[in-house]
């Protein structure tokens, strides 16, 4: 028969591996959540440095719309002397309220080739 101290180490190594277990579920199920979230990162980063292509293997179209609202003031014409020249000069600020910029639409790019290469 097991002893009193011999049944608690092997509840306890129970309970151990029962955590263990858990603990690498958990991180399993994760993994697709955290390799989507790398990939997501990974093609923002690659946006941002400029639009990735092979010449001839990439379809797509693409809309992109701008909605901006814009004040413009323009002042009334100032006499100016500049170096002795008489004129007008009149003075325009444009101020934006709203500047938006939105770009949808698909792009394919093909098979990985060898003409990188070539």
């Amino acid at each position: 028969m097991l002893t009193g101290l011999m049944k608690k180490k092997a509840q306890t190594l129970l309970e151990y591996a029962l955590v263990i277990a858990c603990v690498a579920a958990a991180l399993m199920a994760m993994q697709f959540y955290v390799k989507r979230a790398v990939q997501g990162r990974l093609r923002t980063a690659a946006d941002q440095i400029g639009e990735q292509y092979e010449p001839g293997d990439v379809t797509g179209g693409f809309t992109v719309t701008v909605d901006r609202d814009i004040t413009t003031n323009v002042e009334p014409e100032q006499e100016l002397i500049i170096e002795g020249e008489d004129g007008y000069a009149t003075l325009r600020t444009d101020t934006f309220t709203k500047d938006e910029f939105e770009r949808t639409g698909t792009e394919t790019l093909g098979a990985f080739g060898s003409s990188l290469w070539e």
